[in-house]
């Protein structure tokens, strides 16, 4: 059985009526967002008959050396030219997020692998990948560039 979703909201309740289940096994990371686990879990305390068993897979750890190295980096990109940063984790795109609340970001753009990503960005202006698939997350770059091109012509604001 395939079942493929935009969002762990959106697969949570595919798996629900599509496919109902008594054991699930859900491989996350630390930090995860909480969407799947819970709605499984809802619905097992409500229907009494689901089992989940969560292993956890990797740590998202972001060095602060690194951060500090990046940021660096899209700040002398930011100086001569407009710069694109691809985001694929959550955690990390709401760091780059609070780092650059408070400065200048018309010439930055953040693409992002989908909504969850982008949900966490409110300071730089965002495209987000209609799938999550590399052609995808490439479209949207060339839309993030092509933001650019727009934003430049003549008599643009």
């Amino acid at each position: 059985i395939e079942i493929v979703a935009d969002s762990a909201a959106s697969l949570a309740d595919q798996l629900l009526t599509t496919q109902p289940c008594p054991n699930y096994t859900f491989f996350c990371g630390n930090p995860h967002r909480p969407e799947l686990k819970q709605k499984l879990t809802d619905h097992g305390v409500r229907q009494n008959d689901i089992a989940l068993e969560e292993i956890l897979c990797y740590f998202t750890a972001i060095s602060e050396t690194a951060l500090a190295s990046l940021v660096s980096e899209i700040r002398c990109q930011l100086a001569e030219q407009p710069t694109i940063v691809v985001l694929f984790s959550p955690s990390a795109a709401q760091r780059l997020d609070e780092i650059f609340q408070s400065e200048d970001t018309r010439l930055l753009r953040a693409v992002t692998i989908g909504p969850t990503t982008a949900s966490l960005i409110q300071h730089i202006p965002t495209l987000v990948s209609e799938r999550p698939t590399a052609l995808h997350v490439a479209e949207a770059v060339y839309q993030a560039a092509q933001s650019f091109v727009n934003s430049t012509e003549p008599n643009q604001k």
